[in-house]
């Protein structure tokens, strides 16, 4: 734990890894199982995955799960200290002064043309303009 998970982009055939071991923990660990709490499930879990997942041998890798990850686990980073910050998305235009108003500040859009659609994507602390149709990105800090 404490590890985060990454996907690789690609075709259909790398699809559906993560979906897999979900359902495999849904068919096995929690088949027919029934929990008053998250706790006493993550109680379960951990216990089902100290005793059956971990030690059994990879259908595919014919290897020991907790062996191979033994082996990657120095390359795994760790999770960023911050928890990730949500965002909203907003689209905006380009005025006839190369501004664009996000929340209550105005910022400007070079190298926009007035009437150029933009979109935004603001946390509590940064913005960022994305201009349509090119990806020319600028990045700005709210006051």
């Amino acid at each position: 734990m404490g590890q985060s998970p990454t996907r690789r982009g690609g075709g259909s055939e790398s699809q559906g890894t993560v979906e897999n071991a979900i359902q495999h923990t849904q068919s096995t660990a929690l088949k027919g199982r029934k929990f008053e709490s998250i706790d006493e499930q993550n109680t379960w879990l951990a216990h089902w995955e100290e005793r059956w997942a971990a030690p059994r041998i990879h259908g595919r890798k014919k290897r020991q799960v907790l062996a191979m990850f033994a082996e990657e686990k120095p390359a795994l980073k760790a999770l960023p200290v911050t928890r990730f910050r949500y965002f909203r998305e907003t689209s905006h235009t380009v005025d006839d002064s190369g501004l664009v108003q996000v929340l209550r500040s105005y910022y400007a859009a070079i190298p926009a043309s007035p009437g150029t659609s933009s979109r935004c994507a603001s946390t509590s602390m940064t913005s960022k303009l994305w201009m349509l149709p090119a990806s020319c990105c600028a990045g700005i800090r709210d006051p």
